[in-house]
């Protein structure tokens, strides 16, 4: 059956012993060793991108911030404009409105001026209208 040597079983178990104390030393230690640096890197660069996304978001929210108050700046100086421009569009409207109320009473009382001197003139000229006319009417 199986021959065994207990000298060579011992021989094997201490060579595998030594081998993985070697390795042990040599490999994995190293190995883990790097690992755990690797990790602790891996976290750190998290916590600074972290630090990183709030920094942002902080500068993005008061980007925001500016921007608004810009537009509400913005609407309230094109308000002042639209205001200040209907005003004088106002006093220009009113003041050609007075020019031409102004121009038309003139024209009127020019106008009923010449009425009066048309009739003047008419009646002192009606004694020759009524003799021409009484001469078209004879012929």
């Amino acid at each position: 059956m199986l021959d065994i040597q207990p000298s060579l079983l011992a021989f094997e178990i201490v060579t595998f012993l030594l081998l993985v104390a070697i390795l042990n030393q040599i490999l994995y230690k190293p190995m883990l060793s790097f690992i755990e640096e690797r990790n602790s890197n891996l976290k750190a660069d998290a916590g600074l991108a972290d630090a990183q996304e709030s920094e942002r978001e902080a500068l993005i929210t008061e980007a925001n911030k500016l921007l608004a108050d810009a537009k509400a700046e913005a609407a309230k100086i094109r308000h002042e404009a639209i205001t200040v421009a209907k005003t004088e569009a106002e006093t220009k409207i009113n003041a050609v409105k007075e020019s031409a109320k102004t121009e038309v009473a003139n024209f009127s009382s020019e106008l009923t001026a010449q009425k009066a001197e048309l009739k003047v003139a008419i009646l002192s000229n009606s004694e020759g209208y009524k003799q021409s006319l009484a001469k078209a009417l004879k012929i």
